[in-house]
C-alpha cells in the first residue's frame, strides 16, 4: 500500500490525527462490487486449505507413523498456515469498509480504513506465503540427493528470506509514524511515494515466481530415472509441482501494480485492489494446498495399492523346513562361505535282505552361499528411492 493519497477536499483544514480519527469511527458497510467476489474466494479457499491442513496435522503429528521422525517442513507448513486465517479475516473486513466498493459507494475517510486493513492484509498474507514456500521447498529437499539441485533450492530460498527481510526492513523504515503508509496526512516517508513500493512490491513477488518454479521443476528431475510406472511418476511431479499455480496467480498480481497506482488511475481505486487482494489471496491458498498434500498418502493408499513399481531384482527364499542356517562372519574381502560336507559311501540293498525296507535314502547336497557387503552409496539411492515413494 503506498503512502500517497490524490487531493481531497474532505480533507482540507484537517490534521492528520483528526482524519485518521474520524476514519476509525466510520461505519461498516454492506459489501459491494468485488468485495462480494473476495468474500466468496475468501470462503471458499479458507475452509479447503483448512481442512487439507488439519489432514495434514492428524497424519503428521496424531497418527504419526512409527520411524518417520517431524521434519522442518512439518513445523514450517504450521508456521506458515498459523497467518493464513487472520489473513482471511482481514480480507474479509476490508470489503466491509470499501474493499472491492466504487468511489460513489465509500467516502475518503472509508478509503483511509480500507487501505490500512489492506495493507495490515498483505503483511500478514505475505509471511504466510513465504513460509509455505520453504516448506514446499523443504519437502523437496527431503528426496533430493545430488547436489546442484539442492544447491539452487537453497539459494532460491536464501534469494527469498533476504528479499523478504528486505522488504519488512523497508516497509518499516520507510514512513514515519508506520501509519503513514495508508494515512499520508500523519507523517511523511524517505522514499517517493508511492514509486518505493511499488519497486518493493515488483521484487517480493517477482522472487516468489522464480521460487515456485524452481521448486515446480526439481521433482521431474529427481524422479524421471527412478524404477516407478508412469502415473506413479506424474503423481508425484503434479503434487509435488502444485506450487506452480501459485506462480500464475502471482503473476496476474504482478500484472494488477500498474492499476492500482492512483497516480494514474485515481477513479475506483478500491475496486482495482480488491483484483489484487483476489490474486493475492489465491497465491497464498494454492500454495497453503500444495504444500499440505504430499503427506496425505496414507489417506490415498487405496489408489496406489496397485500402481507402485518394485525395483531391484527379487529371488525366492530358501526353505529349509523352518530352520534356519547360521553363517559366518564376513573375510577381508566382504564374503561369507558355508559348505555342507558330503558323504561318498554307499551301502548296497541286497534284494535278499529282508530288513532292506528298514533302510533309509539320505541324500546330501553341498550348498554354497556367498555374499558380498552392500555399497554405502547404493544403500543411500535405495533409500533415497524410498522417500521418493512414500512422499505421496
Amino acid at each position: 500500500m503506498s503512502a500517497y493519497f490524490p487531493y481531497t477536499p474532505e480533507f482540507n483544514g484537517l490534521t492528520g490525527q483528526q482524519i485518521q480519527k474520524i476514519a476509525d469511527s466510520q461505519s461498516p458497510i454492506k459489501p459491494a462490487g468485488a468485495g462480494i467476489a473476495i468474500q466468496g474466494v475468501v470462503y471458499t479457499t479458507a475452509i479447503l486449505c483448512t481442512t487439507v491442513f488439519s489432514l495434514r496435522v492428524w497424519v503428521r503429528f496424531i497418527r504419526r507413523e512409527h520411524g518417520r521422525p517431524i521434519g522442518i517442513d512439518d513445523y514450517l507448513a504450521v508456521g506458515g498456515f498459523g497467518p493464513y486465517l487472520p489473513a482471511c479475516a482481514l480480507a474479509i473486513a476490508g470489503t466491509y469498509y470499501g474493499v472491492g466498493a466504487p468511489d460513489d459507494a465509500v467516502t475518503p475517510f472509508m478509503k483511509i480504513r480500507a487501505k490500512e486493513l489492506q495493507l495490515l492484509y498483505e503483511l500478514i498474507y505475505f509471511g504466510s506465503s513465504t513460509l509455505t514456500k520453504f516448506s514446499i521447498a523443504f519437502t523437496i529437499l527431503k528426496i533430493c540427493t545430488q547436489k546442484r539441485y539442492r544447491f539452487a533450492l537453497y539459494g532460491a530460498m536464501g534469494t527469498m528470506a533476504l528479499t523478504a527481510f528486505g522488504a519488512l526492513i523497508f516497509l518499516f523504515s520507510d514512513c514515519r509514524p508506520f501509519a503513514t503508509r495508508w494515512n499520508p496526512f500523519l507523517g511523511k516517508c524517505w522514499a517517493p511515494a508511492p514509486s518505493g513500493w511499488f519497486i518493493m512490491s515488483y521484487i517480493g513477488t517477482s522472487i516468489q515466481v522464480a521460487t515456485d518454479w524452481v521448486v515446480a521443476i526439481t521433482p521431474f528431475f529427481i524422479v524421471r530415472n527412478l524404477q516407478m510406472n508412469r502415473r506413479k511418476k506424474i503423481s508425484v511431479c503434479a503434487i509435488l509441482g502444485l506450487g506452480v499455480l501459485a506462480s500464475f496467480a502471482a503473476i496476474m498480481r504482478i500484472a494488477m501494480y500498474p492499476q492500482t497506482d492512483e497516480r494514474y488511475h485515481p477513479k475506483d481505486n478500491l475496486v482495482k485492489e480488491a483484483q489484487l487482494v483476489i490474486w493475492s489471496h489465491l497465491e497464498g491458498s494454492f500454495g497453503i494446498i500444495a504444500c499440505n498434500l504430499p503427506p496425505l498418502k496414507q489417506l490415498f493408499k487405496a489408489y496406489y495399492r496397485g500402481s507402485s513399481g518394485r525395483s531391484g531384482n527379487q529371488s525366492a527364499p530358501l526353505s529349509t523346513n523352518g530352520r534356519g542356517t547360521q553363517l559366518g562372519d564376513l573375510d577381508a574381502q566382504g564374503k561369507s562361505h558355508m559348505k555342507a560336507g558330503s558323504r561318498n559311501t554307499w551301502n548296497r540293498i541286497s534284494e535278499d535282505d529282508d530288513t532292506s525296507s528298514k533302510h533309509h535314502i539320505i541324500r546330501e547336497t553341498e550348498v554354497r552361499v556367498e555374499t558380498s557387503s552392500v555399497d554405502p552409496r547404493e544403500d543411500r539411492h535405495d533409500q533415497w528411492e524410498t522417500d521418493v515413494k512414500a512422499i505421496v
